[in-house]
């Protein structure tokens, strides 16, 4: 074995972190320590693997989702439950654990949010190292939430908050009724705290309902499968296959599923004649998680939880999103035979070997025999030859179920149906798609002239977790540069007659010019200037003569628009807009002048009316930008109008922006942003506009939120 290995396994041993230090610290007495150092230097000059210390941690306690390189010589082949390890990585959906001082002042103050929308602290539900988890109440709504509080600091201190952050930003990109779904993140940098707040489970977690159930059978039983049946285990894979499913359409690799990241939201018993318990599960913690550009994407980091990881992750040649489903085969072993299938030598040289044979116990010999095929289908060294999720949605066990399972047909399907997202209607209803051109196909259409001279002459920009520099290079030789002193790395140049018409700051992260700055020209262009931890949005702009006058969506991602030619007279198409909003977007409806109303989403959930707010005359929308999650119709929608208007529905888990929309005839071409303590800028409060002809002279300031930029919060 290296001795790079050994030396990473003494230091484990010792107390530097990692899996055996939180078990030798709540197990073993400062004597069995000295036997425990005394047998790692036996073992050393004998070069062998350490056999596994106690074969339950009956105390929480998550894997070290490390760098899998750190093995060293653990051996797992006892054949019983994996022991429970804990994560030293705080992330936004696995346990914490020890209490903070900063915690009582927390419980003192009782509530948190933001006004008209707080939630309030009750029970404590964990404790960890950086923080602690509560069950909260959403006072508006009285719905319960489980809230984690992080102390920033500490994570600051040990160069973990980035993984935090990414881990937040997978999250908010995903929603899906078997996944722990982010709620709303409040980032409170003056008191060193970032809460969570996510879906409640209190059911535990599935380690701990499966050992309980080993635990009943004794070792001298047969375990006969979760729940008593296959039928149980059957329940709870397809609702983890809807969830891999969905993760992987949506280009999210989880590489940490095992059974204490699969939290039980309910259960109840199924009806006569399966009589079993079934579980309503959801899968938690994405702090491991990969978020690919393309679906398909190789990954080449080796890390998850060893006993759960596939052979490939620790190969040279990278791996692919079918990691997952080996993890899912572990799990549906271990959920019917109450043991691991494998004696896995947690050696790195050594794994693949210890993984090619199943282990043929008591309890799998009583399987059934297409509930065999499946796991073996899984467990298959190729991943080129492992069952994926359309392998396993066509595999007979989950369409039928086992032969001997009465009652299996009513176990078939979860509530939810498929794996990919629903596919909502673009338009409700009663009501028919508009008679106008799509932006689509307008896209394409590259010859029209625009008309003004625009003042900025390029845009330059420089990004890093957020926007840390913008210039506006004007015509007239003139700079607006604002932000950090390092050079700037994005150019985008503009056409002689291309103006900018609106601009929006994104302001999630408070250490930068925002997560994001987004232009919108005249040319129908959307220059985008984006941090690491900015949110998914999709926009549109109506070619100049024309305006928008209906949607279109595919799924929750707004993909398109319908455009109708402005009349003569000045007069707009779309008479008032009216929605649903609660923790998203629920419902838009935008009423036409003939009297066509065009609904999108639903008008079900927790969501109230808001609206209907009218539109002059001669107002039109101009442009319509989406704050995307996979969730109704995502967690902001955003009308821009020609007079300068914004009309905004908003959920209640959307992040601060700030918008401008230069009134018709003016152009965008200066910006001016505040300043806290004398350092970086923060927050656009102010935008110079000047005539359509370029003429900077006659340059006007507008403050944003004034009558000029009315802002219509729906709220």
């Amino acid at each position: 074995m290296p001795a790079s290995a050994w030396s990473a396994l003494e230091q484990l041993a010792l107390g530097h972190g990692g899996e055996l230090s939180v078990f030798i610290r709540r197990r073993l007495s400062s004597t069995l320590v000295g036997i425990l150092l005394f047998i790692l230097g036996y073992l050393r000059g004998r070069r062998i693997s350490l056999p596994r210390l106690l074969r339950l941690e009956r105390q929480r306690s998550p894997s070290t989702p490390t760098s899998l390189g750190e093995w060293g010589g653990l051996d797992c082949s006892r054949g019983d439950l994996p022991t429970k390890q804990v994560d030293t990585t705080p992330t936004a959906g696995s346990d914490i654990r020890r209490t903070s001082k900063s915690s009582a002042k927390l419980e003192e103050e009782g509530t948190f949010g933001v006004e008209g929308d707080m939630f309030e602290l009750e029970r404590q539900l964990g404790k960890g190292s950086q923080g602690n988890v509560y069950v909260c109440t959403r006072l508006r709504l009285r719905k319960k939430y489980a809230a984690k509080v992080i102390y920033t600091n500490e994570l600051q201190r040990t160069d973990r908050l980035e993984f935090l952050r990414r881990e937040i930003s997978i999250m908010r990109e995903l929603h899906h009724p078997r996944i722990v779904n982010l709620i709303e993140t409040f980032w409170l940098q003056e008191d060193g705290r970032c809460i969570v707040v996510m879906d409640l489970a209190e059911g535990g977690d599935l380690w701990e309902k499966l050992d309980s159930e080993v635990l009943k059978v004794g070792s001298s039983g047969i375990f006969p499968g979760l729940g008593g049946r296959e039928s149980a285990s059957r329940h709870v894979a397809w609702q983890m296959l809807e969830a891999i499913g969905y993760m992987h359409w949506n280009g999210v690799v989880h590489r940490d599923l095992k059974l204490e990241n699969i939290l039980i939201e309910r259960s109840h018993t199924a009806p006569s004649p399966i009589n079993c318990e079934l579980l309503e599960i959801k899968i938690a913690d994405f702090g491991l998680s990969h978020k690919g550009k393309e679906p398909g994407g190789r990954m080449l980091d080796p890390v998850g939880s060893p006993q759960y990881v596939a052979p490939e992750v620790l190969e040279e040649g990278g791996y692919d999103a079918r990691v997952d489903f080996w993890s899912f085969g572990v799990i549906l072993y271990l959920m019917l035979c109450g043991q691991m299938p494998f004696s896995v030598v947690m050696d790195i040289g050594l794994h693949k070997d210890s993984v090619k044979h199943i282990k043929r116990c008591s309890s799998w010999k009583k399987m059934s025999d297409s509930a065999k095929d499946m796991v073996q289908g899984l467990l298959t060294i190729d991943p080129e030859s492992r069952l994926d999720r359309d392998g396993c949605q066509r595999h007979p066990w989950l369409m039928c179920g086992a032969q001997g399972s009465p009652g299996h047909a009513l176990l078939r399907l979860s509530s939810f149906g498929s794996a990919g997202p629903k596919k909502s209607a673009s338009i409700g209803a009663g009501t028919k798609s508009p008679p106008y051109t799509s932006s689509e196909f307008i896209r394409q259409q590259s010859t029209q002239r625009h008309e003004g001279q625009g003042a900025v002459a390029c845009i330059k920009g420089l990004t890093g977790e957020g926007v840390n520099r913008i210039e506006l290079h004007l015509a007239n030789g003139t700079e607006n540069i604002i932000g950090t002193e390092a050079k700037s790395t994005h150019e985008w140049p503009l056409q002689p007659n291309e103006i900018i018409i609106a601009v929006m700051q994104g302001r999630r992260s408070r250490a930068h010019l925002g997560d994001t700055l987004s232009f919108y020209t005249s040319a129908r262009r959307c220059i985008v200037l984006k941090g690491s931890h900015s949110q998914t949005r999709h926009r549109f702009i109506a070619p100049q003569g024309w305006e928008i006058v209906g949607l279109q969506f595919d799924g929750s991602r707004l993909s398109g628009t319908h455009v109708g030619k402005r009349h003569k007279s000045g007069a707009g198409m779309v008479r008032s807009i009216s929605g649903r909003t609660g923790s998203a977007v629920d419902q838009v409806v935008m009423h036409l002048e003939d009297g066509t109303e065009l609904a999108y989403g639903g008008d079900g959930g927790d969501a109230i009316s808001v609206g209907p707010y009218a539109l002059e005359q001669n107002e039109h929308i101009v442009i319509v930008e989406q704050t995307f999650r996979d969730w109704v119709l995502g967690v902001a929608l955003v009308f821009f109008l020609n007079s300068g208007r914004i009309i905004r529905f908003s959920g209640m888990t959307a992040v601060p922006a700030r918008r401008f929309m230069a009134p018709e005839g003016r152009q965008i071409c200066g910006l001016d942003f505040s300043t806290v303590r004398g350092k970086a800028c923060r927050q656009l409060i102010k935008v110079q506009t000047c005539p359509k002809d370029g003429n900077v002279a006659q340059r006007t300031t507008h403050e944003i939120g004034k009558p000029l930029c009315n802002e219509i919060v729906l709220p």
